[in-house]
């Protein structure tokens, strides 16, 4: 019975989040965001982003391991008109993640599509998450913020 009840308070924790108002960043806290290959290296093929509740940064080593949390410190200010394409992120993020037990989304191995970082910082909670493009074996809502993710990259970098 005890095997069942937690069973359904995982999902009811899960449909609760999922339905909630979208998350927003209060002073302090932070959204980390960015791509990479693995079998590729340098500016064009490693772009990671910091967005905060008034500012955005692009950090500047275009190095990531694809393993963990990474040290990001070499973050350099954007302009306000980048900011302001950005600045809508964080009402994309699908709150369903938050209770995603799983930090790497996909398969990396299968193919060679290059992944996305997330992550999130607030006074509570510190996750990433890793996507791995090129498959659709993950959920809907996460494929979307993928797009959402891949989009937003190419727009900053275009900019």
């Amino acid at each position: 019975m005890g095997k069942y009840f937690s069973i359904l308070l995982i999902v009811l924790l899960a449909a609760c989040i999922s339905c909630s108002d979208a998350i927003e960043l209060g002073e302090g806290d932070y959204m980390v965001f960015g791509q990479f290959n693995g079998f590729c290296g340098g500016e064009s093929c490693v772009d990671f982003f910091r967005l905060e509740t008034d500012r955005i940064f692009e950090e500047k080593a275009d190095d990531y391991s694809g393993q963990g949390f990474h040290p990001f410190n070499n973050f350099v200010a954007l302009t306000e008109a980048q900011f302001e394409i950005a600045k809508d992120l964080e009402s994309k993020f699908p709150t369903r993640l938050l209770v995603e037990p799983d930090s790497i989304l996909g398969d990396p191995n299968v193919i060679d599509a290059g992944s996305l970082y997330f992550e999130w910082k607030t006074d509570t909670e510190h996750r990433y998450w890793i996507i791995h493009k090129g498959l659709n074996n993950i959920l809907p809502e996460y494929a979307e913020f993928s797009e959402e993710l891949s989009s937003l990259i190419d727009q900053l970098n275009l900019s």
